[in-house]
């Protein structure tokens, strides 16, 4: 074992695979977006230029390893593990969290398991100040966030939520747009998303995965928030079992309207009831400057409708990754605040806010009510 970062994978199932995978990318690599490649050009800076440009992240000094994997299916351990030998790694393997906890040696650990089982593996990690990522959603009761947070606020550790469109260069690019005021003041903002169901069977059951709107859509909800810049105060919402109606108790569509402090309203339309490989997830931010639009099937451009003139603006990202690039930088960005050198761009505040909206969404649907988010992101009848 390196004297590095030793990552401990406590769900190695699909979700987990895949950090496993863009762990590896980010140690294969020299720079940021190369081909994870000595022979990639951006390596000649280092023989032939007098500087490395400031554009390029170089990331070879990230050497994570995997030293450890747990999850309850022998065969979930064995594809997991497979990938980790085909990279020189050969982690122990866990049937049980009690027993990781009493004999691996990790340093970091990477939660991937439903999110209802999240809280018995924070807490031991946490009181040995472990550095975390943490799939959303994080819990699946706000009175579960308020004792992760309790928990986290006694530790020296490191919690990374993971939010991975905050890392995707395409939202990171809306971000900045922003930022610049480009729409002016805004006061609107859209999410449709249309997909088939989900692959996870844990999603199907509202008790371990939280519902379709924490599973799936806090990442929009987070994103939302991180646009806003505003506290959400209001949800109504519309939705039900529409297609998927037999063996679960998630809702397979629903329509919220969020309103925020500063009077922004966000509205979110999901689906999953599409056709299988007809996704959709269209964004569009409206202010009194003009609005920005995210294309059909495009995570490369984002067209500005002003009110003089429109653009368009090209965004770049890593082809390999997941979620539009947004995995590999995620992973990046994780293992240099395992290293102090960068803090994670959401907190656990910023995920119990986004849970707020997912709860608050869920009891208007169920109850056919308003429903108000607190101070301190709990929910009430308005």
């Amino acid at each position: 074992m390196n004297d590095g970062i030793q990552l401990a994978i406590i769900g190695g199932g699909q979700r987990g695979r895949a950090h496993v995978k863009e762990s590896y990318d980010v140690r294969d690599a020299n720079y940021l977006y190369s081909d994870r490649s000595d022979e990639y050009p951006d390596r000649l800076y280092d023989q032939y230029a007098n500087r490395v440009p400031s554009w390029v992240d170089d990331v070879s000094d990230l050497q994570p390893e995997i030293a450890a994997i747990m999850d309850p299916s022998e065969e979930e351990r064995r594809k997991t593990s497979e990938i980790c030998e085909r990279h020189g790694d050969e982690p122990e393997l866990f049937q049980t969290l009690d027993e990781l906890l009493a004999t691996a040696e990790f340093n970091a650990a990477i939660v991937a398991s439903p999110p209802a089982v999240h809280k018995e593996a924070l807490l031991p990690l946490m009181d040995g100040d472990i550095d975390i990522l943490c799939e959303k959603g994080i819990v699946t009761t706000l009175a579960d966030y308020d004792e992760i947070i309790e928990a986290h606020e006694r530790s020296d550790s490191t919690f990374y939520s993971g939010f991975n469109l905050r890392s995707s260069p395409y939202f990171m690019r809306i971000k900045e747009l922003l930022s610049d005021d480009i729409v002016g003041d805004l006061g609107m903002i859209s999410c449709q998303e249309a997909r088939g169901p989900f692959f996870a069977r844990y999603a199907y059951s509202r008790e371990m995965g939280g519902g379709a709107l924490l599973d799936k859509n806090s990442h929009d909800f987070d994103v939302f928030n991180w646009f806003v810049e505003s506290d959400p105060v209001h949800v109504f919402a519309y939705g039900g079992q529409h297609a998927l109606k037999e063996n679960n108790n998630v809702k397979d569509h629903a329509s919220v309207v969020i309103e925020y402090a500063d009077n922004t309203v966000a509205t979110l339309e999901l689906c999953l009831f599409a056709p299988f490989g007809e996704r959709t997830r269209l964004y569009e931010l409206r202010g009194d400057e003009g609005l920005l639009r995210t294309p059909e099937g495009d995570q490369e451009n984002i067209r500005f409708f002003g009110k003089m003139k429109r653009d368009e603006y090209s965004v770049r990202s890593p082809k390999s990754s997941g979620h539009g690039g947004a995995d590999y930088i995620q992973m990046k960005r994780f293992l240099r605040c395992v290293q102090g050198e960068e803090e994670p761009p959401a907190t656990l505040m910023d995920a119990k806010k986004s849970a707020a909206i997912a709860f608050g969404a869920e009891k208007s649907i169920d109850d056919g009510i308003e429903v108000q988010i607190t101070d301190d992101y709990n929910i009430e009848e308005a």
